[in-house]
């Protein structure tokens, strides 16, 4: 089983990019831990309650996000929405747990040149999914 750690801000092409990598991932089963970083609201107090709504709100977001992706079925799914920032995140996760790939989409999302130097000393591979613009590919047609 091939496992996969993939960093989201939950945008639309994000989502896209995903749906179509992982279409074209045929024979091996799949296992994709789906991680958002979020952080509380510049102005709230740092109380108790305002971590608590900014994960309901993030865990929100996030359970949103993977059913618009339509993804179900075609992995296995593990979404979790962590608080911090991208970078520490995704270090953390790599450091914690075994992966076969950082799988990023094109616009990079979390992939800094500290992450990148993390990752040399990993036995992870990098890649990088783009999503297809079909408009483009049916006008060259």
């Amino acid at each position: 089983m091939k496992t996969v750690l993939y960093p989201t801000d939950c945008s639309i092409e994000s989502a896209r990019a995903l749906k179509e990598w992982l279409s074209r991932q045929i024979g091996e089963p799949v296992n994709v831990t789906i991680v958002q970083p979020y952080d509380i609201m510049p102005d709230a107090p740092l109380a108790k309650a305002s971590f608590k709504e900014a994960k309901q709100l993030a865990d929100q977001r996030l359970s949103q996000w993977v059913q618009a992706a339509g993804i179900a079925g075609k992995a296995t799914i593990d979404a979790r929405s962590i608080l911090g920032g991208a970078e520490v995140l995704i270090k953390s996760f790599l450091a914690l747990y075994p992966y076969d790939l950082l799988l990023v989409d094109e616009n990079g999302f979390g992939l800094t040149n500290g992450v990148t130097a993390f990752l040399n000393q990993t036995l992870t591979n990098l890649e990088i999914t783009v999503e297809t613009d079909y408009a483009v590919l049916e006008q060259a047609a």
